[in-house]
């Protein structure tokens, strides 16, 4: 099925990539596993629950390098993506990640069959830049839980992290993200002929296309576009997600941005 196949295409795009470990650019991860769960007393259940646990999982991969300014910033990304109260030691991932389990299975906020997964991994290293990915799923009740995916890529020249700002322009992009979603994450639905693209996604995205509320990443030299569940679509259809070369994106880079892509396709 396509959209399988696209899918699949992007997960391998998406693997990590050890092309920078050596010279002034080494860049290595230490991957740290925070795991535990609590039980419920019976008293604390409802009727309509199955479960008496609340559970917490998280797999981080802790930037290893002597480029203190990509260290700092990337360890500031990670720590944006888990519990604002933390105000321990702003370098120690693993109290970080700690704080935030706590947090999560406390008394004031854990309850049965809630469940938080999040999986924040070193996605691709090259001489140019290092890109990491986030996965986070949160099951708090309700008919379904939420479902995140966020990316971030940083310059290992100076640990600038880039996003939109790698764009002359971004709203300009709007047209290339709507095509990439038609032929790229909607293909196969659009394909049954029933929908068209502009019935697929929200009304409100109708009148006025927007860009992603999370920041673009760039991965094996593309650059990937995420919506959020609800931005653009029902949460039925996941979130829709798109990639472009360098090729077809060049002409909307920044001068400054563009030499990270054409060292590679010059």
């Amino acid at each position: 099925m396509k959209r399988i196949m696209f899918l699949a295409l992007a997960s391998c795009l998406m693997m990590a990539c050890n092309r920078g470990n050596s010279g002034p650019n080494a860049f290595d991860v230490e991957e740290i596993i925070v795991e535990d769960s609590v039980h419920f007393p019976a008293e604390a259940m409802e009727e309509w629950m199955y479960d008496d646990m609340a559970s917490y999982l998280a797999v981080v991969d802790v930037p290893v390098t002597k480029n203190e300014d990509l260290r700092d910033n990337i360890i500031g990304w990670i720590a944006s993506l888990l519990s604002p109260n933390y105000s321990g030691d702003s370098q120690d991932v693993r109290a970080m990640v700690e704080f935030d389990k706590d947090e999560f299975l406390g008394p004031t906020t854990g309850s049965p069959q809630s469940r938080q997964e999040c999986f924040i991994t070193m996605e691709d290293n090259t001489e140019r830049y290092v890109t990491y990915t986030c996965d986070l799923y949160v099951y708090m009740g309700g008919a379904h839980g939420s479902t995140e995916k966020l990316g971030g890529t940083f310059l290992k020249a100076d640990g600038t992290q880039f996003g939109f700002d790698m764009f002359k322009d971004p709203e300009a992009l709007t047209p290339l993200i709507k095509q990439g979603l038609e032929e790229q994450y909607f293909e196969e639905l659009l394909e049954e002929g029933e929908l068209s693209f502009e019935e697929v996604i929200m009304e409100e995205a109708r009148d006025s296309f927007p860009l992603p509320a999370t920041e673009p990443w760039i991965q094996n030299d593309s650059v990937f576009f995420i919506y959020l569940a609800y931005e653009i679509a029902p949460y039925a259809l996941g979130l829709p997600q798109c990639g472009f070369s360098y090729q077809e994106l060049k002409d909307y880079l920044t001068e400054e941005a563009m030499p990270f892509f054409e060292t590679k396709n010059k």
